[in-house]
């Protein structure tokens, strides 16, 4: 079943991208800004709401990360690949950390959607700006 994209998403997916500076953080291949072809791969799927547009902390990391579509198949095609890389990459701490968040019961609401909206809005005209 396909999750449908809200605005939130839209901004959460950009603001992975350029967050990473348009870079895959596995081949490294560099993008020109706005160009097709680069994910912003979730770690946890999207339908974990807690997780969803997750941008990180000191100790948990974002739950998003840039992948040129090679590498996004590559690792949703060799998931046991892909957990031991983001543990070398992240931690395994951090990672579990990411896993009990993810697996933790939010109800999504309207009002919640639109406070995400608000605040990757701001979060990504902070980046944007630098």
């Amino acid at each position: 079943m396909k999750i449908r994209r809200s605005k939130a998403d839209d901004l959460f997916s950009r603001y992975i991208r350029t967050r990473d500076n348009w870079t895959c953080r596995r081949c490294e291949k560099r993008f020109e800004k706005g160009a097709q072809g680069l994910h912003a791969a979730h770690l946890y799927s999207r339908r974990h709401w807690s997780t969803r547009h997750w941008t990180g902390s000191p100790d948990v990391p974002s739950n998003a990360l840039a992948l040129c579509f090679h590498c996004h198949q590559y690792t949703g095609e060799n998931p046991v690949v892909f957990a031991k890389w983001l543990d070398d990459l992240f931690g395994e701490e951090a990672m579990d950390r990411l896993y009990h968040m993810s697996h933790t019961v939010q109800k999504k609401t309207e009002y919640e959607e639109r406070l995400r909206v608000v605040a990757l809005g701001e979060m990504l005209a902070r980046l944007e700006a630098v």
